[in-house]
């Protein structure tokens, strides 16, 4: 059986509160009732009255709106997304490169046949020093020719098209080679990359 409350009238359960409305069983007096009717005189709307449009600068408490508010941290270029803090030209800029770590066993493995063979032409770049078009690459020619190496390792890449990395770096000059991990682990990689260095750009 549900028990209510003799002030307030709400069900009485185990939480219950009892908070009395401040005009429950008042008489408002003619005055009172003359006053509230002229507050509301403007306010409300009839049938078949159109309400006029309040939205944004239209509207008189109109501050600009969030979008004018937020803003890139590093550019201070004005962002669509509310819980941005940096556009992506920026976060791939200066954020980017903390998403990656330093090169791998098989990376290293590359690295140190560069430096042996091609002295002070390869730089190791995959921890995100480079970014070509939100593309890292492995390693960059830095003796003026246009030309990469990207190594994939055989999990991490089992899905991947080598020719879709090719095609998107040769957009932008470059030449490009993949080395795979069980090329790199059979010592195969060594006639690829003397082959492609011979070749000119």
């Amino acid at each position: 059986m549900r028990v209510h409350c003799k002030k307030c009238g709400a069900f009485i359960g185990k939480k219950h509160q009892c908070i009395v409305s401040w005009n429950k069983g008042k008489k408002m007096s003619k005055e009172f009732k003359e006053k509230a009717r002229k507050r509301q005189l403007g306010k409300c709307y009839t049938k078949g009255q159109k309400r006029p449009k309040m939205t944004k600068e239209k509207h008189p408490m109109w501050k600009g709106g969030w979008k004018n508010k937020i803003k890139c941290m590093y550019c201070g270029k004005q962002l669509e997304n509310f819980y941005a803090k940096r556009c992506t030209e920026c976060f791939w800029k200066y954020d980017g490169k903390l998403l990656y770590q330093k090169e791998n066993m098989v990376e290293k493995k590359v690295d140190s046949y560069l430096n042996k063979n091609f002295p002070n032409q390869w730089k190791f770049v995959g921890d995100g020093q480079v970014w070509i078009a939100r593309k890292n690459p492995d390693f960059l020619n830095i003796n003026g020719e246009k030309k990469i190496i990207e190594v994939f390792g055989n999990y991490w890449h089992r899905n991947d098209d080598g020719q879709d990395r090719i095609k998107h770096f040769k957009k932008y000059g470059f030449e490009t080679l993949i080395l795979w991990e069980s090329e790199i682990n059979s010592n195969i990689y060594k006639e690829k990359l003397n082959i492609f260095m011979k070749e000119k750009n």
